[in-house]
């Protein structure tokens, strides 16, 4: 699918106003296969509220991508259960879902890896399709599916990084996490969008 610059800014503008005063919520556990389903077995790590204006400033054009920046009442918030994140749902202010993002971050040696959980290598996404324990080095590359990694396995995904780019996503409860910058970035001429959390 190809947008035009101006589709592809109405469409994030929406999305971006559908978040106003809303929440994200940061989540352990399998991600729900869309927005709609219901969360199961999943645990509440911690939530950040958007702003009244969940728009900082404009969209702007980079590329082939449309880009925003989220705004939160405050760059802080605490998490109140511990775990590893795997997904991030934000809500509307009537507590409605309104999009999931998936999470990640870069890939860990020696790491424990839990199933569907993301991390980046090499330019690239990969998901976890065995839990296990990552290698001394090296973690996944390429472009297939069964990439072994210590005990752990991989599957490639798309390039880049998840929706949802996390400085740490193995969290204890209590701890303070800093928002340092948080974009949604909507690509005009492909499908995949993207979120960044860091």
């Amino acid at each position: 699918m190809n947008l035009s610059i101006t589709a592809g800014t109405n469409a994030l503008t929406s999305l971006f106003t559908l978040l106003n005063g809303g929440t994200l919520n940061l989540y352990t556990g399998t991600p729900p296969a869309t927005v709609g389903t219901a969360l199961s077995g999943n645990t509440l790590i911690g939530t950040a509220d958007f702003a009244a204006a969940a728009l900082s400033g404009s969209i702007a054009t980079s590329g082939n991508n449309v880009i925003g920046s989220l705004a939160f009442t405050s760059s802080t918030f605490s998490t109140v259960a511990a775990g590893t994140i795997t997904f991030a749902r934000a809500l509307s202010s009537a507590s409605a879902a309104v999009n999931d993002f998936g999470a990640s971050s870069a890939w860990l040696a020696n790491t424990v890896v839990v199933l569907n959980q993301m991390a980046s290598n090499g330019g690239n996404l990969y998901i976890c399709t065995t839990a296990g324990t990552t290698a001394a080095s090296g973690g996944p590359t390429g472009t297939g599916s069964g990439i072994t990694d210590g005990t752990a396995v991989w599957a490639y995904v798309q390039p880049g990084t998840a929706s949802v780019t996390l400085n740490n996503v193995a969290v204890t409860q209590n701890l303070t996490v800093t928002i340092g910058s948080a974009t949604i970035s909507l690509p005009i001429t492909n499908p995949v969008g993207s979120a960044l959390v860091t």
